[in-house]
């Protein structure tokens, strides 16, 4: 009995050391973290070798940090035989796990020294090794290796045979089936129909969807692609498609005459330009001896303007400033402040007296008498001052008078002269006009009576007349080319087919020829194919394993026949190692006969393969030399074939185009005529209004010279009113003063009498009297004070009335003066723009003259240099390079009067009118191209990028509509039809071909729990598997295709395929279920159907008196417990299935089965489980908090941490009784 006894731990894990046995069932009891799982993971990876499936976390450290973090940690594995032990020895490598193969049981002075140090160098071990004479492996660095030698697969090495666990090249659902327990926490049909598959001996058979999606896409594609290039719609665009090739190839036939023209265009500037340039010098010369006269008559004028503005500007001040100033007199009240002020010598006088006055009255006069008389006297003399005073005012006024009428009247003689002055300038401007306008009347009579005779459009007529006869010749050299070239691409096509065929049918003969050379080396390859797998389990793999040198005695008198039988039952005598040979005993060393070994069968057999590969390599280069050939012939006529059918294309668009130009240059023709009919009755129409427009202007020029003369008789009479209407407002102002001063002198006198006859009755008063007079010095003080009040104010306001004085003078009383002077100076102003005006408009009309010849030079210079640049810069263009060998030289014919520029414009236009045409033409090819996808069935290139990929593929399609090649692919696709069909029939019949196989395995489970079935206090009456068929839809679709193909298969081929009627319904409905299963296929999201999805499988559990039914999962069985229980039996029975399946040699060996789930079942059913699965020779493991019915286990072992967080392990329990 073989399996794995125990695994010891050295420095591994957070453990120093402890050896854990495995040869029995195992409970490990510990809190969470203490490393329990740590454990099991050690014991999964002695069996799958992956640190990838082991359940750990990415987020916590990989297999190898935490299990080997260091040079000196190792795991080893003990492993027991039927009459040995050998050990599995891990350890860390460059960053990953290596294996060594021990020959020894596990012995501790292997790994670790005298001083309890373990060795942390292979050659220390290896040395340790050496000594005792151990033998030992090789260093494994991958798992693959590792596996086969523990799994008995290794045949590199026959030594290695004694590390086996088992024997059998399938093995690997053991390590898979392990793994999923552990890691598993539900159990699913998918994982235990893939188990059962892989228990078979065969490979899980497979259909690859991928090779048919590949096949039905395409085919759908292309009997899509078929449909609709048949459409008429899609028809029509591939006929857009060539006309508009051919459009093209016209289009640049225009290109390329119109490059021939501008290069005419572009010679004639280059001699025309000399000429042009001295004649704009002259007219320059011309034109700046007018401008310097404009700029001579502009500065006397703006100089005139100035000086008259500059006036204008200080009467407009003055104007402003005396409006000012009357205001602020009003506000002031000025005339009576100056009323006031004049009196001041008569209050001075008055004041004298007063002051005289009282003098007298207060002085003691010796007598009466001479008092008064002394006040009358002073009484006198005052009356004779004031009527002096008053007089004297008087005569001022009389010189003020005369003075300012003197001035008034120079300042109108003044004005009248410069008025005369200014309108002596206009009235000669006025008549300068009227003369001008008269001559202009006389030029527009003449331009009238010649306009009758012009003939509008000439040129332009009689080159339309030419164009129209140049059009009607291309449209008969048209007709003749396409004629010839028709005749010429018929023989090609017909001479290029010939060759073709000739070019198949060798290409046919050569790959019949090399299929026939394969199959005929195929079956060598399957019979040594099947030497090989039975090496074990012949004749041949039992002398390998019993008989050493077998090869040179009895193997060079058995033949392969011999040799690889599996029913010859061989036993080893105690005479095999002699050359005894059926009881004879004969010399070996002359016969020749050489056993091969598995590696000269492996060596035969890549020989076989290499001459197959060759082969096909001959078969797929006899492909490629036919798509080679075949190209060589399309590339040798298709472009001649392709160039006159082009040429047809073109000379037929040329042919429409020719015969449209005829039609439409008649219509301009017709046109133009009329257009000069018109355009000579607008110009009669125009003259004619320039005639009536002349005689309106003599008109106006006429009535504008009256005006002026008008104007001067006016304007003097203006001046002579205003000057009378002056002298009469100072002369009423002048009377009305000395009214005034008059009005006051006799009301002195009155005063004066008054007073006069007052002083004689105070006389005469005194006289009877004695004393003074005190209320006549009270008056006299009273007037006195009121006589100084009156003089501060006169004082105060003297300087005011001052300048008052000065300023009416100056200002106030000259406002009507000076707007009149403001007329003046604006009708001085109007007068001078007006003549400048006359005069440079007449400057201007020969300076516009010049300028319109200079201009018409000057444009044409210029659209020569622009027609020169146009040309330099058209040069740089990509386009340009195209047409240059177009532009260099002269072609007679091709002579225009057409500018450079325009031409470059209409090359340019028509150029990109090409390239619009080509735009459209990749437009129609994309939406042709837009029916079909990029593998579409008759290789059209959808991925186009250039120009040139488009206008070649119009002119592919062109040939592929007028060859009929849609014909042809209509047949190709149509032949693959029923091929398609019995290759799914074929494989589909071959995947479903294990159904029994799989059913006898199935029942087998149910037959295992049947016999064993002692478990859990029988709580678990039944556990039932049952074969299903597929719920898959592409597995249904597959068998629907099947069948079909069983009932309908000689009414599919080639010859009758989609042929008569009565077959249309058939072929139909084969199309219909190779679309369904391409849309199946599409909706699956998978590469392959393998045998797994061709069943399904389902689950019967009964759990008392529960029955759950035929399920797919097995969740929620029962309670928590049942639940476990169910899933850790089918978990048993899988392996065991499987475990008796592996090998049909050797079956004596044990494995380990990993479940921490049953530690949550009751202990009875710990019990039973634990019997259920060592009656299988399965040994479980498991792991819990606490212990749950310990005597159920053989071994216990309780974890635990220490304070440095190092695990400690201590076996609690060892069962010797164990069930």
């Amino acid at each position: 009995m073989r399996y794995l006894n125990k695994v010891v731990f050295i420095n591994s894990a957070a453990i120093k050391y402890a050896e854990i046995l495995l040869d029995g069932n195992v409970h490990l009891i510990g809190t969470q973290g203490v490393g329990k799982s740590t454990i099991l993971r050690s014991v999964l990876f002695f069996y799958n070798a992956d640190s990838l499936k082991l359940g750990i976390a990415k987020e916590k450290k990989n297999y190898q940090e935490y299990y080997l973090p260091y040079t000196d940690s190792y795991i080893v594995y003990e492993v027991k035989s039927e009459d040995s032990a050998f050990c599995v020895m891990t350890f860390r490598s460059q960053g990953r796990v290596g294996f060594r193969f021990i020959d020894s049981p596990f012995r501790k002075e292997i790994f670790i020294n005298e001083d309890n140090v373990a060795y942390n160098d292979w050659w220390q071990i290896k040395s340790v090794l050496d000594k005792l004479d151990i033998f030992y492996s090789h260093k494994l660095d991958t798992l693959e290796e590792y596996r086969d030698i523990l799994y008995g697969n290794y045949v590199a090495r026959k030594e290695y045979k004694r590390f086996a666990l088992l024997e059998s090249a399938q093995y690997q659902n053991i390590p898979r089936t392990i793994q999923n327990v552990f890691l598993n926490s539900k159990l699913e049909a998918e994982f235990i129909k893939q188990t059962i598959i892989l228990s078979l001996e065969d490979e899980d058979k497979q259909i690859r969807l991928d090779n048919y999606k590949h096949h039905l896409k395409d085919f759908d594609t292309h009997l899509r692609d078929i449909k609709t290039f048949r459409d008429k719609a899609v028809t029509m665009q591939a006929e857009e498609v060539t006309r508009y090739r051919a459009e093209i190839g016209a289009m640049r036939m225009d290109e390329k005459e119109m490059a021939y023209r501008l290069a005419w265009a572009v010679d004639s500037n280059k001699n025309r330009l000399p000429k042009l340039e001295k004649e704009v010098l002259t007219l320059k010369h011309e034109e700046e001896k007018t401008n310097r006269r404009i700029d001579e008559i502009t500065a006397r004028s703006g100089n005139a303007l100035g000086k008259i503005k500059g006036r204008l500007s200080v009467v407009d001040s003055k104007i402003h400033e005396a409006r000012q100033k009357e205001q602020v007199y009003k506000e002031k009240d000025i005339d009576s402040v100056c009323k006031r002020v004049e009196q001041k010598s008569v209050v001075m006088q008055e004041q004298s007296h007063l002051k005289n006055e009282r003098d007298l009255l207060q002085t003691e006069f010796k007598s009466v008498s001479q008092k008064y008389e002394a006040l009358l006297g002073e009484l006198e003399n005052q009356k004779t001052a004031f009527e002096n005073e008053n007089q004297k005012t008087r005569l001022q006024i009389q010189s003020e008078q005369n003075e300012q009428r003197e001035r008034m009247r120079k300042e109108c003689d003044k004005l009248i002269e410069e008025s005369a002055e200014q309108h002596n300038d206009m009235l000669k401007l006025a008549e300068q006009e009227l003369n001008d306008k008269r001559e202009k009347q006389q030029q527009a009579q003449i331009a009238k009576a010649n306009a009758g005779h012009v003939r509008h459009f000439e040129k332009e007529i009689e080159a339309l007349k030419d164009q129209i006869s140049e059009h009607k010749n291309r449209s008969m050299q048209a007709k003749n080319g396409i004629d010839h070239a028709r005749r010429q691409a018929d023989m090609l096509q017909k001479q290029w087919d010939n060759e073709q065929r000739m070019l198949e049918k060798e290409t046919k003969r050569e790959k019949e020829r090399l299929s026939e050379s394969i199959e005929q080396l195929k079956p060598q390859v399957a019979a040594i194919d099947q030497k090989l797998e039975s090496t074990h389990d012949s004749f041949y793999g039992w002398l390998n394993d019993n008989v050493p040198g077998w090869e040179h005695s009895i193997g060079k008198v058995c033949d392969e026949q011999v040799l690889f039988r599996k029913d010859l039952a061989p036993k080893l005598e105690a005479e095999a190692l002699t050359n005894n040979f059926f009881g004879l005993e004969i010399e070996m060393e002359s016969l020749e006969q050489k056993v091969k070994s598995a590696t000269d069968y492996a060596r035969d057999k890549q020989a076989i393969q290499d001459k197959i590969e060759a082969l096909r390599l001959a078969f797929d280069e006899a492909d490629k030399r036919f798509v080679a050939e075949e190209e060589a012939l399309r590339n040798k006529f298709r472009p001649q074939v392709r160039d006159l059918k082009e040429q047809v294309r073109v000379e037929e668009y040329q042919l429409e185009q020719a015969e449209r130009l005829v039609r439409e240059k008649t219509v301009e023709l017709e046109d133009l005529r009329r257009n000069a009919q018109s355009k000579l009755q607008e110009q009669l129409e125009e003259v004619s209004k320039a005639a009536e427009l002349a005689r309106k202007e003599v008109e106006a020029a006429t009535s504008r010279l009256e005006a002026v003369r008008k104007e001067i008789k006016e304007q003097s009479k203006h001046i002579e009113h205003d000057l009378r209407r002056k002298s009469e407002e100072l002369q009423a102002q002048s009377a009305a003063r000395i009214a005034e001063l008059k009005e006051a002198l006799d009301q002195y006198l009155v005063k004066y009498a008054t007073r006069k006859k007052e002083l004689e009755n105070e006389k005469l008063s005194d006289l009877s009297g004695s004393g003074a007079n005190v209320d006549r010095i009270d008056a006299i003080a009273k007037q006195l004070k009121k006589l100084e009040q009156e003089l501060i104010f006169i004082e105060e306001n003297t300087e005011l009335v001052v300048i008052y004085k000065k300023d009416k003078q100056d200002l106030i009383d000259r406002l009507p003066d000076f707007r009149n002077e403001k007329k003046l100076y604006e009708h001085k102003i109007a007068q001078e723009a007006e003549a400048f005006r006359l005069k440079k408009d007449v400057l201007v009309a020969q300076l516009e003259q010049t300028k319109l010849k200079l201009s018409e030079c000057t444009s044409q210079i210029k659209s020569i240099q622009e027609d020169a640049k146009e040309y330099e810069r058209f040069a740089t263009y990509e386009c340009y390079q195209e047409m240059k060998e177009w532009l260099v030289e002269l072609r007679s014919g091709f002579e225009t009067e057409e500018a450079p520029k325009v031409l470059i414009a209409k090359l340019m236009d028509k150029h990109y009118a090409l390239e619009r045409k080509v735009t459209d033409l990749k437009a129609a090819v994309a939406k042709f191209l837009g029916n079909f996808s990029e593998r579409n069935l008759f290789s059209f290139r959808t991925n186009l990028m250039y120009d040139a990929d488009f206008i070649d593929f119009a002119a592919e399609l062109a040939d592929f509509v007028e060859e009929d090649k849609i014909t042809k692919f209509e047949e190709e696709v149509y032949s693959r039809f029923a091929s398609i069909i019995q290759l799914i029939g074929k494989e589909t019949d071959e995947l479903t071909s294990r159904e029994g196989e799989i059913q006898s395995i199935i029942s087998r489970i149910n037959r295992d729990f049947d016999a064993k079935r002692d478990v859990g206090s029988g709580i678990i009456r039944k556990i039932e598997l049952r074969r299903d068929d597929s719920m898959n839809p592409v597995v249904s679709i597959l068998k629907e295709i099947k069948n079909f193909n069983d009932e309908f298969a000689h009414s599919l081929g080639e010859a009758n395929l989609f042929g008569a009627p009565n077959k249309l319904e058939v072929n139909a409905k084969a199309i219909d279920y190779l679309r369904i299963l391409s849309k199946e296929i599409d909706k699956y999201k998978k590469e392959c159907i393998s045998l797994s999805d061709s069943f399904e499988l389902k689950f019967r559990v009964v759990e008392n008196t529960n029955d759950t039914g035929w399920v797919e999962k097995l969740s929620n069985v029962g309670s928590e417990g049942t639940d476990i229980l169910v899933k850790a039996m089918i978990n048993i029975m899988l392996l065991n299935v499987f475990k008796e399946n592996v090998s049909n040699r050797f079956k004596d060996f044990k494995l380990h089965c990993m479940m921490d789930e049953i530690g949550k079942l009751h202990p009875n059913n710990i019990k039973g489980i634990l019997r259920f699965a060592n009656d299988r020779n399965i040994l479980l493991i498991n792991g819990s908090p606490t212990e749950n019915n310990p005597l159920a286990y053989k071994h216990i072992f309780k974890l635990e941490k220490d304070a440095n967080s190092v695990t400690r392990i201590k076996r609690l329990l060892t069962n010797y009784e164990e069930i």
